[in-house]
C-alpha cells in the first residue's frame, strides 16, 4: 500500500515538475 502511494506522489512531482520546465521553455521561446 505504502509503495503504490509513495510511486503515486513521485509520478505527480514528476509530473510538476515537467511541466513547469515545458512551460518555462515555451515562454522563453
Amino acid at each position: 500500500m505504502t509503495g503504490i502511494l509513495s510511486n503515486t506522489i513521485r509520478l505527480s512531482l514528476i509530473g510538476l515538475l515537467v511541466g513547469t520546465l515545458t512551460a518555462c521553455t515555451e515562454e522563453r521561446t
